[in-house]
């Protein structure tokens, strides 16, 4: 008869192999969600109101004005389904002057807090009501600055 010794060892030494795997993925799903949870607020900076988000693992947060705000929603919109890119640079036109990537990304990520006023669809945003989009977008700041409490994604 066979010694059963050398296959529990195999046996015991692929458990344990296997749950190390499972311990480093919840540690990184820990962590990604850690960093990923971010906050958001109306703040007046300098004189002017803006959507501000901050993270965790940011040392400042970072800041949209609420003119912007209305013309990436406008803009938006506008194209009905445009990428990054397309967005951007519509943005940039309809506003006359550079605008930093983060004040598109920031506005984005926070419409798509729940409930979701836009969806991202291969790379393309997509305002989940588009006859509405616009007045929601502003209903949302608005609740959000009447709010004392940051929304938190």
């Amino acid at each position: 008869m066979d010694d059963p010794i050398p296959k529990i060892r195999g046996l015991l030494k692929e458990a344990l192999t296997m749950l190390g795997k499972v311990r480093t993925a919840e540690k990184g799903a820990k962590a990604s969600r850690r960093v990923g949870m971010a906050a958001y607020r109306i703040d007046k900076v300098r004189g002017a109101t803006v959507l501000t988000e901050t993270r965790p693992s940011q040392n400042h947060p970072y800041a949209v004005s609420k003119d912007a705000y209305a013309v990436i929603a406008n803009s938006l919109r506008e194209l009905g389904k445009p990428d990054f890119r397309e967005l951007h640079g519509a943005v940039e036109r309809n506003l006359g002057h550079k605008v930093p990537e983060y004040a598109i990304r920031v506005t984005v990520r926070f419409w798509l807090q729940a409930p979701p006023l836009i969806k991202r669809a291969r790379a393309r945003y997509i305002p989940t009501s588009p006859k509405t989009f616009v007045r929601d977008t502003v209903l949302r700041w608005e609740k959000l600055a009447a709010s004392k409490t940051p929304a938190a994604d």
